[in-house]
């Protein structure tokens, strides 16, 4: 055991060992204020507009409805990499690097005449179909 570790350790000195923190936000996410104040049945396309700002995407739903998608997320994650040098033009290396996704959504959906009829939030991967 003790071998091994004084190995280890020796392999190590000739290489490159690192740890990092990845973290990035992509879009912010619609205030929930202006959320709240959106009615189904009262709210129309204009308004949501106004107060939510340009959607991420905007579809044909069921029924000749329309559905505007507004997403965030929130990524993060360790990583490790190892690199050595053991011989001349030998040099392996290994990366790794974790992920903590929470990409959040909010996904409204219009009648034919512009009236809110559904709100829906959760994760991402949920609100698509």
């Amino acid at each position: 055991m003790r071998f091994c570790l004084l190995w280890v350790g020796l392999v190590l000195l000739q290489g490159c060992l690192s740890l990092n923190w990845v973290r990035s936000r992509k879009n912010e996410p619609p205030s929930s204020f202006a959320v709240q104040a959106l009615r189904l049945g009262q709210s129309n396309l204009d308004q949501c507009l106004g107060l939510l700002g340009a959607p991420l995407l905007v579809q044909r739903g069921p029924g000749k409805s329309t559905e505007l998608l507004w997403a965030s997320g929130d990524f993060g994650g360790w990583g490790i990499s190892i690199s050595l040098n053991l011989f001349r033009f030998v040099n392996p290396s290994f990366s790794y690097q974790g992920s903590d996704e929470t990409a959040q959504a909010l996904r409204l959906r219009f009648d034919p005449k512009g009236v809110l009829v559904q709100k829906s939030q959760g994760s991402l991967a949920s609100l698509r179909r």
